[in-house]
């Protein structure tokens, strides 16, 4: 099986030791060099080649963001995991819009890690259960046109949906694995903003955990 390769993003060098160390406890990743700002790392990951990267937000010279619309314009098979001290769901969703796929909070157990690795190596997105929880409980619904004594009510369709969206996959993609036209899966994804309030994917990610309409 081929080896990972790892880069990892962030300038506190204290945490990257510690995410070298719980990286050698999993099998199959080696990580092959590290950068203390978002520059640094557009700066030498063309020659490294990473497969995977751990991508802080907030740094100084360039933020995650920025380096992570760089990395996946330049290779857009590379994966970016966010690891992150915080759950704000604006920067969350600027990384995901970036093409980020992974989401994890700095204080995750090695298994957590472990867990992201394998997701987004499949092509999938992955949010640690402790970060939806934060995500959850800062969850405030926008005004929705609903009564708010009325049961909101999802199709079977718009379920669908929304499991996909939160496995990664674009409208495009849903439209071929539900056999449906991308205008379609587009009209689905409006019903669920509406229904749901949300003002993007991680808003709708987060509603749909907390009233447990998806498998996560």
């Amino acid at each position: 099986m081929k080896t990972i390769k790892i880069i990892i993003v962030d300038d506190h060098p204290t945490f990257r030791k510690g995410l070298i160390v719980q990286l050698k406890e999993i099998d199959g990743v080696t990580v092959i060099g590290e950068a203390s700002n978002g520059k640094e790392f557009i700066d030498s990951f063309l020659n490294l080649n990473p497969d995977l990267v751990f991508m802080d937000i907030q740094m100084l010279e360039m933020n995650g963001i920025e380096a992570t619309k760089l990395a996946t314009s330049k290779n857009p098979s590379i994966k970016i995991i966010v690891i992150s001290a915080s759950g704000d769901e604006e920067s969350l969703n600027s990384m995901l819009d970036a093409g980020a796929k992974g989401f994890l909070l700095k204080n995750v157990e090695t298994e957590g890690i472990s867990q992201a690795i394998k997701s987004v190596m499949c092509g999938k997105n992955y949010f640690s259960p402790e970060l939806l929880s934060i995500l959850a409980n800062q969850y405030v619904e926008k005004p929705s046109p609903y009564n708010e004594k009325e049961i909101i009510r999802f199709s079977k369709r718009e379920i669908e949906v929304l499991q996909l969206l939160t496995e990664g996959l674009k409208n495009r993609e849903i439209a071929d694995k539900l056999f449906l036209s991308p205008r379609t899966i587009e009209r689905h994804r409006e019903n669920i903003i509406i229904k749901s309030g949300a003002k993007n994917i991680v808003g709708i990610l987060t509603y749909a955990i907390k009233n447990k309409l998806i498998n996560i």
